[in-house]
Formats: C-alpha cells, structure tokens, sequence
C-alpha cells in the first residue's frame, strides 16, 4: 500500500463543496447581522472562515508562500 494515502479520506466533489460554501455564507451573513457589537461578528467569521478552509483541503494545503500553507496562513 502506498504511504502517501494513508489516513487520507476524499473529500465531497468541488461542486457540493461549493454549494455548501455558499449555503453557509448565507447562514454567516443572517447571523452576523443578528448578534451586536463588531467583535461578536469577528468571531464568528474567523470561525466560518477556519471551517471553510478545512472544507477545501485540496486547495488550503499546497504551500503558497514561503512555503506556508494558506492554513498555516490563516492561523
């Protein structure tokens, strides 16, 4: 067996992420604007953002800068 599989499980297919992604950035926006105060609606962002970028693995683990990876990144 190959060692660069293990522990790898493939992710949905890019359209049903992409649907997702836009279903929750819709359910973001209703709740943003629902809570009060400019810090409440930053922690919810950094929270949608971090579970969205987990969501796109694929393309938020191939190092982008300086070899950091955009995960690495966003951390």
């Amino acid at each position: 067996m190959d060692k660069d599989v293990i522990g790898f499980a493939p992710s949905f297919p890019p359209a049903i992420i992409a649907g997702l992604t836009l279903l929750s950035l819709i359910l973001y926006v209703l709740a943003a604007r629902r809570v009060q105060g400019r810090s409440a609606q930053f922690v919810l962002g950094a929270i949608w953002l971090r579970i969205i970028f987990d969501a796109w693995p694929f393309i938020t683990i191939q190092p982008m800068v300086a070899g950091l990876t955009p995960n690495a990144l966003l951390s």
